[in-house]
């Protein structure tokens, strides 16, 4: 901002002007609120003074924006909100996310003028990152509620049905990636001090397995060992919640299990039979699993 002095004043019998700033020859001082290319003229409440308040160009700015993804912006300002104290607010971020990504998913983080490769490289980088700050929020979320036996636990729900939506537009190295953490999370082989797995943890990662692998089905035959074990670690948790989502996980792939994995088949009954066995109420959630 400059102030400029613009009234006379009378000094040794001739008139001289006192500029506390000098004029840009860019500026036209005549008529009240005039704009030019470079600056903003603003009269003050005092007659003798103005203000030039010089003006940046947002022309390119404004093109960049015209020529990336028109949700990118809000899509921004969610995945900062996935982190918010409130679990509301976490909960609303995850909603906005899924159904902006359940129909522009493949266009997210495209440019026009790119390339079809520069494209499906910015595409993939941008689901990437999203991913990771998804699975943050499987890791550091433990709000859960109850309704009768059963957990509630919105936020993660909420997370894993747009880390589905996510996930059908990435790419199979990063599905891969993604299947890695989840199982990463439901084993939590890497606690120290003996210090017993964190079941918030671990049904946050069975919410995350069971869309994913409702979504890929195509990947199946690559990660269905890792599915098949990570499902056995669930049913024997002593967490009734977390044994009813392992439980849920194999239904949309119940026929690839059968065929690919029937070796496997006997040790799920056995688990399933203890499951029974150690049951103290017909209504549990993981029953009717």
């Amino acid at each position: 901002l400059r102030v400029v002095e613009v009234n006379a004043r009378k000094s040794g019998g001739e008139f001289s002007t006192a500029v506390a700033t000098p004029i840009s020859p860019s500026v036209k001082l005549e008529g009240e609120g005039k704009l030019d290319g470079q600056f903003d003229i603003t009269p003050q409440p005092c007659s003798s003074k103005i203000v030039v308040e010089s003006k940046k160009d947002g022309s390119s700015l404004l093109e960049d924006r015209n020529n990336e993804w028109p949700f990118n912006s809000v899509c921004e300002s969610l995945c900062v909100a996935l982190f918010h104290p409130c679990w509301e607010v976490r909960h609303g971020a995850c909603i906005g996310l899924r159904e902006i990504l359940k129909v522009h998913g493949y266009g997210a983080g495209r440019r026009v003028g790119l390339t079809k490769e520069e494209n499906e490289i910015r595409n993939n980088k941008w689901l990437e990152d999203v991913a990771i700050r998804l699975l943050c929020v499987f890791a550091l979320d433990r709000f859960g509620d109850y309704v009768s036996d059963q957990v509630v636990a919105p936020v993660r729900e909420t997370c894993s049905q747009t880390m589905g939506a996510l996930l059908r537009y990435m790419s199979p190295r990063g599905v891969e990636n993604v299947h890695g953490v989840l199982l990463q999370m439901i084993y939590q082989s890497d606690t120290c001090d003996g210090k017993p797995s964190i079941w918030e943890v671990r049904h946050a990662g069975m919410l995350g397995l069971k869309y994913a692998v409702a979504v890929r089905k195509d990947l199946v035959n690559d990660i269905l060992d890792g599915i098949v074990d990570a499902v056995i670690v669930g049913l024997k948790d002593s967490d009734d919640d977390v044994r009813a989502v392992a439980a849920s996980i194999l239904i949309p792939i119940a026929d690839y299990f059968v065929e690919l994995s029937a070796k496997k088949i006997p040790e799920i009954v056995s688990v399933l039979w203890d499951c029974l066995k150690d049951l103290k109420d017909d209504l549990t959630a993981s029953t009717a699993s």
